[in-house]
């Protein structure tokens, strides 16, 4: 009996030293895996100090051993092009709030790295933007790169206390890409913190605007996604019962300032505005004014004609007059619609005449989205530039039905046909690189709703069906 009693508290006591090991392990994992050991280490002659690099100066001690063990700075071989960069955010939990990295180049820009709008298949975005000569000076007098590398960021201060995320400051080498990230956890030591400060303190007011742009699209995205989506451009709308949507499309043109005021009071919280980029439409007011420069008819749209997306005097007016006065009344993007004009004609000028209103009306930071265009899209991003360049989204119409104009209906497609899955590979290949996808269709057939329904759900498309062509609500 005495050997039973004990052989259960010797297995007790061993029980509770393990978990007490694995409590305490636990306890410190955190910080373990976040630190960066500040190894100082020195030539042999411990004179490793004052390049163009480092202007630190420590004291020479070598560092620790094993994998702690940290090549020396001038080991490093550091990048030619870019200084320091880092994950910036504004911190704000009350807001989506995206990290782009900041790069700080030696050429005295900066630019930033965008992986969120672009997504997980097209890589990432970069834009540059100039530093005054003041705020690069200060900001190279600030960074110590010696100082950087040998530190510890977590070192404790007794008498500052620090409270936030990661931070880290990133060094890079001679492929331009990071060599040494240091911080960590809430790091603590003056230096880094000095030095991380001098990131933010540079940032040109350029930047900082086109960062609020990319937080405005990803609250965009996210209320297509959760908040539904509708599509209303006739003007027998009844606007008393357009309310509650993340994302409406409607004619601005047609709506005043107050209009538009009252149905985002209405709980509609993005609203973008038809344009037309591709055709003439005989119903608008500037029909008479560009009558000359139509192509040819429009296809089954008796009032309406190709134009020539080439000419520059139409460029102006859709860049200079018609996109600013549906600005002025509070949209927040535009629906842009015929740039199949490029379907039609084919040719270099129609192409780049395209690109160059598209790539204005991106410039306004305002949301894009194109209505169809895919063999335009295509085209650009083949001759030109990325699509990000022209859209920030896709529309597409009848990718589950299409018009048969000889019985003036709408039909369903055969599951799987030619059509459907042309239209389907052009959506997902421009939503794997981060492109917002919407998809239009016309109809009151359940089965067809099904379906539709089915696809965006798997796909996290956006979808309005519409029960009539008129799209009247």
């Amino acid at each position: 009996m005495k050997r039973r009693v004990i052989s259960f508290l010797l297995v007790l006591a061993m029980a509770l030293t393990f978990a007490g090991c694995g409590a305490s392990e636990k306890k410190s994992d955190a910080k373990d895996r976040s630190k960066k050991v500040a190894a100082k280490d020195r030539d042999d002659d411990g004179d490793d100090r004052g390049d163009d690099d480092g202007k630190g100066d420590d004291d020479g001690k070598g560092g620790g051993s094993g994998q702690d063990q940290k090549p020396g700075f001038h080991s490093l071989g550091l990048s030619e092009k870019y200084l320091v960069g880092f994950e910036y955010s504004t911190n704000d939990i009350y807001e989506v709030d995206p990290y782009v990295t900041v790069k700080y180049r030696k050429d005295g820009k900066v630019e930033m790295v965008d992986r969120v709008a672009v997504g997980k298949g097209g890589g990432a975005r970069v834009r540059e933007f100039d530093l005054t000569d003041e705020a690069y000076e200060a900001l190279e007098q600030a960074i110590d790169l010696y100082k950087l590398y040998t530190l510890d960021p977590e070192e404790m201060d007794p008498d500052e206390v620090m409270d936030g995320g990661y931070s880290h400051i990133y060094m890079y080498g001679e492929n331009d890409q990071v060599v040494y990230a240091a911080g960590g956890f809430c790091p603590q030591n003056k230096t880094f913190r000095n030095m991380y400060s001098a990131l933010y303190d540079a940032l040109p007011q350029e930047l900082l605007d086109a960062y609020e742009e990319l937080k405005i699209h990803q609250e965009f995205s996210r209320k297509c996604l959760y908040g539904g989506y509708g599509v209303f451009l006739n003007e027998e709308t009844d606007w008393n019962l357009v309310r509650d949507y993340g994302v409406i499309v409607v004619d601005a043109q047609f709506l005043s300032e107050e209009d538009i005021k009252k149905l985002r009071e209405q709980g509609n919280e993005f609203i973008l505005s038809y344009i037309n980029v591709g055709s003439l439409e005989e119903f608008r007011p500037y029909y008479e004014e560009f009558a000359d420069l139509a192509l040819g008819e429009y296809e089954h749209w008796e009032d309406e004609q190709w134009v020539d997306a080439g000419n520059e005097k139409w460029q102006a007016f859709i860049l200079e007059t018609l996109a600013p006065e549906l600005l002025a009344k509070g949209i927040d993007g535009f629906f842009v619609d015929n740039c199949d004009v490029y379907y039609q004609f084919p040719t270099d000028e129609i192409l780049q005449g395209l690109a160059d209103m598209m790539s204005g009306l991106v410039a306004t930071g305002k949301q894009v989205i194109i209505n169809g265009g895919d063999v335009f899209l295509d085209a650009y991003t083949e001759k030109l530039g990325e699509w990000y360049d022209v859209v920030t989204g896709i529309n597409q119409e009848m990718v589950f039905t299409w018009m048969d104009y000889d019985n003036n209906m709408v039909r369903a497609r055969i599951m799987n046909c030619d059509e459907m899955e042309y239209y389907k590979a052009y959506i997902e290949k421009y939503a794997a690189m981060g492109a917002d996808v919407f998809l239009l269709e016309y109809s009151d057939n359940a089965g067809i709703v099904e379906r539709v329904e089915k696809y965006c759900r798997e796909k996290r498309f956006v979808y309005y069906i519409s029960d009539s062509l008129e799209l009247d609500g």
